[in-house]
């Protein structure tokens, strides 16, 4: 599904609006269960707390964004429909979608992705699971 929550899209320009002088280009994929995300966000957070935030929109599973060298803690996020329901609780009202996060925790709230960002960066892909294996 194209669906992007605002809260996505919020946390993904405020993360871009963080750059500083000494940021390193980084691009790279990003497939859940082997398909890629259509529309998400990706977030790049210093390990140690200090220094600047960086995150870019992802869309049909790419990303492009600048990022401060060091270590990063990587989170990820995408929306998806988890179904519908009534807008109103009256007889004729629409119908609209109920909207959850596609991407599961562990790698974004509960984030136990890292990344090492160096001066030269390859392409950079995190390639998620939904199930534990």
């Amino acid at each position: 599904m194209r669906m992007l929550t605002g809260s996505v899209f919020f946390v993904a320009l405020a993360a871009l609006g963080c750059q500083g002088d000494k940021m390193i280009p980084v691009q790279g994929k990003v497939t859940l269960d082997g398909e890629p995300i259509e529309a998400g966000a990706i977030q790049f957070q210093p390990l140690d707390g200090s220094g600047p935030t960086a995150g870019s929109i992802i869309t049909n599973g790419a990303y492009n964004t600048a990022v401060p060298p060091g270590k990063m803690r990587v989170e990820i996020r995408a929306s998806k429909s988890l179904g519908k329901r009534k807008e109103f609780d009256t007889p004729d009202s629409r119908m609209v979608d109920i909207i959850g996060e596609a991407v599961p925790s562990k790698y974004n709230s509960e984030s136990t992705l890292t990344a090492d960002i160096a001066t030269k960066m390859g392409s950079l892909d995190f390639d998620l699971k939904t199930a534990s294996k």
